[in-house]
């Protein structure tokens, strides 16, 4: 992934990287996973996104306008385009100056949580992807946005590189994708990654927009190109539910990155170039984002077309009833209690790793001790155990932007970020005759514990 972005400048990289600089969960053996359901109301949307009314519009070349604030949000159009292979919005792109870049995306509402209906989403696939893969796709993406809410500037791209991909690419270059001037598939292919970013005709300050750039991993051409090596020779049903698995984990960092507006997500040491960290270390980023999936499947497993065709349940795989079940528990971390005794186990010496102590070297990917075999997992859900999961999942986002994350920390847990280091330690550490989590350290029904429609960051 690296070398296919060497091209771009050090602070786009930085902000393509650093933003989430990971792949899928089903493709690294040491990264989580969850999702769920609810009903809320959007209050925030109609104050927030006054302009934004879904007429159908056109699209017009990119200009170079200097907006005052009370202009900024005013007049904008959004193009809408709905066929078979595209579901896009597409807001009007107008080329800013001299404004605050946090207040342009608050007045924008890029952080608050829309209906599919009124985000800026755009989902595009090829022509000849199966359908059924399609249809995965937008029913279980209706119903994470149902849960987590539906944020602005999303684009999931799902291809089939020898396929045709003819609306896609034009939508692309609608959105200005990678400069607005795609000529083929393999340019999109040889920066594929996913979750990525790009900026609206190249402009990152003002109009950077979260791409999961995703050549299909089911496809014969994986078996050719062998770009997702994980997915070849594997059950059908096992790589269908993999690969929303990793959806789910993919759009959560999308939800985690709006909160953080116009800073970076991540810790200072983790690249290049002069961007405003939050210094969010790795282990929240991706132990939250692997958590939600599992607590999402949860709830939301049973409901899906998949399960209902081929008439299996989330209790059948967690019971691990026969092998393929226990391999598609296995693909969406469906076992939480395993995962817990696994890790409590490389606490007290006698796990399949070694994790003595928590410490800051799990703030790093490259120099991560206690995060293998979805042992980040844990620590996040640790952080809902000791307080609430509305806070570790919420909350604690709404200050993240203004305070970072040690300042987050301490608001919403009354501790220093080692502070906290220590209290997981001596809790996992405690009790080493007993291996099973206690009551009430992972939701029973994430829907009834959390409501991600009230998270109200940056204010």
């Amino acid at each position: 992934m690296f070398e296919i972005l060497k091209n771009l400048k050090s602070f786009h990289l930085l902000l393509v990287l650093i933003f989430i600089s990971c792949t899928t969960p089903d493709d690294l053996s040491v990264q989580d996973t969850t999702t769920e359901s609810q009903e809320s109301t959007i209050e925030s949307q109609d104050t927030t996104i006054e302009s934004q009314e879904t007429s159908t519009t056109t699209t017009v070349a990119p200009s170079t306008t200097t907006t005052t604030n009370s202009s900024m949000t005013s007049d904008i159009q959004i193009e809408i385009i709905l066929t078979n292979n595209v579901d896009c919005k597409i807001r009007e792109y107008i080329s800013i100056e001299n404004l605050d870049v946090n207040e342009y995306l608050q007045k924008l509402g890029t952080n608050n949580p829309k209906t599919r209906e009124t985000a800026e989403i755009c989902i595009l696939f090829s022509e000849d992807l199966p359908q059924s893969i399609k249809d995965d796709h937008r029913e279980f993406h209706d119903k994470m946005f149902n849960v987590l809410g539906a944020y602005d500037r999303y684009v999931h791209a799902l291809y089939e590189v020898e396929g045709d991909n003819t609306e896609l690419l034009s939508v692309l270059n609608k959105l200005g994708a990678y400069g607005g001037d795609i000529n083929d598939i393999m340019t999109i292919y040889e920066r594929r990654t996913c979750l990525g970013g790009f900026g609206r005709f190249n402009d990152f300050k003002y109009s950077e927009y979260s791409f999961c750039n995703q050549p299909n991993p089911l496809s014969a051409s994986n078996e050719k190109l062998e770009y997702k090596k994980r997915y070849i020779g594997r059950n059908d049903l096992e790589n269908r539910y993999g690969q929303m698995q990793g959806w789910a984990h993919e759009y959560f960092h999308h939800y985690q990155k709006a909160h953080h507006l116009e800073r970076t997500m991540g810790m200072e040491g983790d690249c290049c170039g002069s961007a405003d960290f939050t210094n969010t270390p790795a282990w929240f980023i991706e132990g939250q984002a692997n958590l939600f999936p599992t607590l999402f499947w949860k709830e939301n497993f049973n409901d899906l077309t998949i399960s209902k065709e081929n008439q299996i349940t989330f209790n059948q795989i967690l019971n691990r009833e026969n092998e393929l079940y226990a391999k598609i528990c296995n693909a969406i971390i469906c076992d939480l209690d395993s995962v817990y005794k696994q890790h409590k186990k490389a606490f007290l010496g006698d796990g399949e790793y070694s994790c003595p102590e928590f410490t800051e070297l799990d703030d790093y990917r490259d120099t991560r001790i206690c995060g293998k075999m979805y042992g980040w997992v844990i620590t996040a859900a640790y952080m809902g155990y000791i307080s609430s999961y509305q806070t570790a999942f919420v909350d604690f986002f709404n200050d993240i932007n203004k305070l970072g994350f040690d300042g987050s920390m301490e608001k919403h847990y009354g501790l220093t970020k080692l502070e906290f280091y220590k209290q997981y330690s001596d809790f996992m550490r405690s009790d080493p005759s007993n291996l099973t989590p206690p009551p009430g350290f992972f939701p029973s029904k994430l829907s009834e514990e959390v409501n991600f429609f009230l998270v109200d960051s940056g204010n």
